[in-house]
């Protein structure tokens, strides 16, 4: 990691230093126009600083500093710390009368007394150690379940921030909080499919059938990172019929297929959906993503005719589905209109395969299909 600022800061009085929206430096009261570098090495936390008019770096040490802050981002402190011999930067993931900070991925707690070491849940006998040392510290001060802490920042100050809050103490936290919108859909679709299928008398036959899709997905947007991008997950069923009556040509006669077969796939997809309308009476989406699939049915017999010489030979066929991993591309166009309702959506869109024909012979495979979609969100 290596971040670089350029700091300005006011020294208005002794041993206390004010920034204005600047990166601060923090030393014995002492200020200086510097740029800052923070390098990582070897999981420990390095500080170096240059002065502007300069080209040299200059690493300061936590014995020689008192604290680093990147306003809005992270602060590291000089601490010392159980079983480490000098001083260190820590980063500093919660300021106040607790302080919460982690070194070399373990948490420390920090009074103005004591240090106290969160040991990390590694094994059976340790997983439940670091929740006893909040229970200690703070077991008659607030309303709170230690069993519900996990070992991660973001976890571990919830009970330091309502303790403060409860006791009108100033405090900041420092972690980094990523919002985030999810929901549930659920998504019925119509599609009119074509197959094909390879006979071993008679190359390939394309073949026009249905299916219907059942799926469940789940969507996350990220609207610190854009309000009119959503990424979803799902799984998907399909159960398809073909009942078709196809005829092909070829050199020496005329081939007739009688196919009245079903089959079922299962699956999932990945899928970034783009909001590129959005009024009060219509908004419009562009999904696209990939689907991947797997084929199941019992080998199913076909009735083949041939006619040579006006003669109709009959014959049968056992055929079989083409039982590979699928990938289909899918892209499709989202409605949705508000004034009748903000949980349904309309689409209509197309799914193109990926993988190359089915060339074994008496295997049946599913090509492109052209998909009409109703969408209900949770």
């Amino acid at each position: 990691m290596k971040i670089l600022f350029v700091i300005s800061c006011l020294l208005l009085a002794s041993n206390v230093l004010f920034g204005q929206n600047s990166w601060l430096l923090i030393s014995k009261g002492d200020t200086l126009n510097v740029s800052i570098q923070i390098k990582k090495k070897k999981s420990e936390e390095l500080v170096y600083f240059k002065y502007s008019y300069h080209h040299d770096w200059h690493l300061i040490t936590a014995d020689n500093a008192d604290a680093v802050e990147l306003p809005g981002k992270e602060k590291y402190i000089s601490v010392s710390l159980p079983s480490v011999e000098n001083k260190v930067w820590a980063m500093c993931l919660f300021d106040g009368t607790y302080k919460l900070v982690k070194y070399k991925s373990a948490y420390y707690i920090i009074t103005e007394t004591d240090v106290y070491f969160l040991e990390p849940p590694t094994n059976s006998k340790s997983k439940n150690r670091f929740k006893g040392i909040f229970g200690a510290l703070l077991y008659e001060d607030i309303d709170f379940d230690i069993n519900e802490l996990t070992y991660n920042s973001q976890s571990l100050v919830k009970p330091l921030i309502l303790f403060h809050e409860k006791n009108n103490l100033w405090y900041k936290d420092y972690n980094r909080y990523r919002n985030k919108d999810t929901s549930v859909l659920l998504e019925g679709s119509y599609s009119y499919v074509k197959g094909n299928m390879n006979l071993s008398l008679s190359d390939n036959f394309s073949l026009n059938g249905q299916a219907l899709t059942l799926g469940l997905h789940r969507s996350v947007m990220y609207p610190d990172f854009s309000k009119k991008i959503a990424f979803s997950l799902g799984a998907k069923v399909n159960a398809y019929s073909f009942n078709d009556y196809v005829k092909k040509e070829r050199l020496g006669g005329t081939d007739y297929i009688d196919i009245n077969n079903y089959c079922f796939s299962a699956g999932g997809d990945a899928a970034i959906c783009f909001q590129f309308l959005d009024l009060s009476s219509l908004n419009l989406s562009l999904r696209s993503g990939i689907e991947v699939f797997r084929m199941f049915s019992s080998e199913q017999r076909v009735r083949l005719e041939t006619l040579v010489d006006d003669v109709v030979e009959t014959s049968y066929v056992d055929l079989s589905v083409d039982d590979r991993i699928l990938l289909y591309q899918i892209n499709q166009l989202l409605i949705e209109v508000p004034d009748f309702s903000k949980r349904l959506r309309a689409g209509v869109g197309v799914s193109i395969p990926l993988n190359k024909k089915v060339s074994e012979v008496n295997t049946f495979g599913i090509n492109h299909s052209i998909l009409f979609s109703v969408i209900y969100e949770f």
